[in-house]
């Protein structure tokens, strides 16, 4: 977390040109935290049917809060979207590349297994192989790896994160309204998750480990994997940066 806090990205990020790179990174972070979130409303609410009713109605409540506001939040114009969308207005408005990640969504929407569609899409390696490592988990980890990847690798410490990116921006330019809806994406999340989600969060986790025969030593190294990942992730988009400024 502490390398997390410190990583020099968050003093690159400050022209057009950097942020247009790091959006075109962060968009796989952004897409693939709802798989890890539908994953949890599978294993915490009931969807099949006939319904019967959760266990931990709290834990319910909480992941479908969660999935409502990421799914089906206002943008910054007051408009029905889901943060994806919102994320790619903004990439949109500053003229980032968002083709890659949409070609992506259409071949899974025709109907193309994820692992052909990431091979497939021009996709930085970093951010490859950052949501193979998430689907990989979503699909295949059991319930407190997911909920410990989900809360101490995103709930806990994107606040944080999204914080130091946000006091970047505003002291290259405040005013520069090609950043408005980047600056409200994240606004929004450090106010959802930095308010009584995390401590929800860790509950899930504790929940999750206890109550389902999960073990702590796979939920500390799947939480512990997924900091790393996101280290990774900001290393070549930090990188990539550096190389465009060139």
């Amino acid at each position: 977390m502490v390398k997390l806090e410190r990583h020099p990205i968050y003093k690159v990020v400050v022209t057009p040109s950097a942020l247009k790179v790091f959006m075109e990174y962060h968009v796989w972070a952004v897409w693939d935290f709802m798989s890890l979130a539908k994953r949890l409303q599978l294993i915490f609410t009931c969807c099949d049917l006939p319904w019967t009713p959760p266990s931990r109605p709290d834990l319910a409540r909480l992941i479908n809060e969660i999935i409502h506001d990421e799914e089906s939040d206002l943008d910054h114009k007051g408009r029905p979207a889901s943060h994806f969308q919102s994320y790619l207005a903004a990439m949109e408005t500053v003229g980032a590349a968002t083709e890659p990640i949409r070609a992506f969504i259409t071949s899974l929407q025709d109907g193309m297994d994820w692992p052909s569609a990431l091979s497939q899409a021009p996709v930085p390696q970093e951010a490859a192989r950052f949501v193979r490592g998430n689907l990989e988990l979503a699909e295949g980890g059991d319930a407190g790896e997911v909920a410990a990847a989900f809360a101490y690798g995103r709930e806990l410490v994107l606040p944080k994160l999204f914080t130091l990116f946000l006091s970047s921006l505003r002291e290259a330019d405040k005013d520069d309204s090609r950043w408005v809806p980047l600056k409200y994406y994240l606004e929004r999340h450090v106010e959802l998750d930095g308010d009584h989600h995390g401590e929800a969060a860790e509950q899930m986790v504790i929940h999750a480990v206890e109550q389902t025969g999960g073990s702590w030593d796979k939920a500390i190294r799947a939480a512990t994997q997924s900091l790393e990942a996101r280290l990774r992730l900001w290393d070549g988009a930090h990188g990539a940066m550096l190389a465009s400024a060139v």
